[in-house]
């Protein structure tokens, strides 16, 4: 790293900004853009991340208490589609059965929480669809998914074999 160079260092789930001091030539931590060495004033914005320890936490789904509860206050649903596991819908030209996936709401890749209070029970195309984007509330994420869904449906209910359509 050159003096005056700063970069963001990732240390487990925690980033922070280090640079080279122009003054002393110390890699340091850089607070409020001056260097914690000697103070100097760091102006350059960061270009380039490196990871300097791992993260404690593994990505992981809920307990089993915990995923049973999820799923009984979902009623087995999917908590942005509403449709059932192991139901049948027609997407992208094929008909597709349904499976629970445990989806991060405040997305693993951005915050690495495995917290209980972070996890839904998502079939696996809405947990697809979402990704790793962050929403504002639950509601925002149903809209988002159902246009997905208006965009690749088959026939005129998003999601619905053409036999379940016939017997509603």
């Amino acid at each position: 790293m050159k003096p005056g160079k700063t970069s963001i260092s990732l240390y487990g789930n925690v980033k922070m900004l280090r640079g080279r001091c122009p003054e002393c030539g110390h890699v340091a931590l850089v607070i409020k853009g001056h260097t914690a060495c000697c103070g100097s004033r760091l102006e350059e914005v960061p270009n380039q991340w490196q990871r300097m320890s791992q993260p404690m936490h593994y990505r992981r789904g809920p307990g089993r208490e915990e995923a049973q509860r999820i799923l009984a206050e979902q009623g087995n649903q999917c908590l942005y589609c509403d449709r059932m596991f192991g139901s049948f819908v027609h997407y992208k030209g094929r008909v597709r059965k349904l499976r629970l996936n445990w989806d991060h709401m405040m997305p693993w890749s951005h915050t690495m929480n495995n917290h209980e209070e972070n996890f839904a029970a998502a079939c696996h195309l809405c947990n697809a669809i979402k990704s790793n984007l962050i929403f504002a509330d639950v509601e925002e994420v149903r809209v988002y998914v159902w246009r997905f869904y208006a965009r690749d449906r088959d026939d005129d209910l998003p999601g619905v074999c053409q036999g379940d359509r016939a017997n509603s």
